[in-house]
């Protein structure tokens, strides 16, 4: 099931247009739940497809986590903090 939905991100990632003059921060989770070796290569899955992102849409900076789980502004809302104060200097 889980990788059925991967299936439908990667084919939105490979069509989505997007503008190119805005800057994007991207927020990776890299955390393995357990010992799941499903689990371990949806993680890697996840980061092919954000790199392909990245190469298309190169303006896009990642961060990546192994401390946080999907909900990365609860574990570690420093690095969302971070982020958008990063981003906001940049603009400015």
């Amino acid at each position: 099931m889980a990788g059925e939905a991967y299936d439908q991100h990667d084919s939105i990632l490979k069509t989505f247009a997007i503008k190119m003059d805005i800057p994007i921060t991207l927020l990776e989770s890299n955390k393995v739940d357990g010992n799941d070796p499903s689990h371990q290569k949806l993680i890697e899955i996840q980061k092919r497809l954000y790199r392909y992102f990245q190469k298309k849409v190169p303006q896009t900076k990642i961060i990546s986590t192994n401390k946080s789980g999907h909900f990365i502004q609860l574990d570690e809302p420093h690095l969302v903090i971070d982020a958008i104060q990063t981003m906001i200097a940049q603009l400015r």
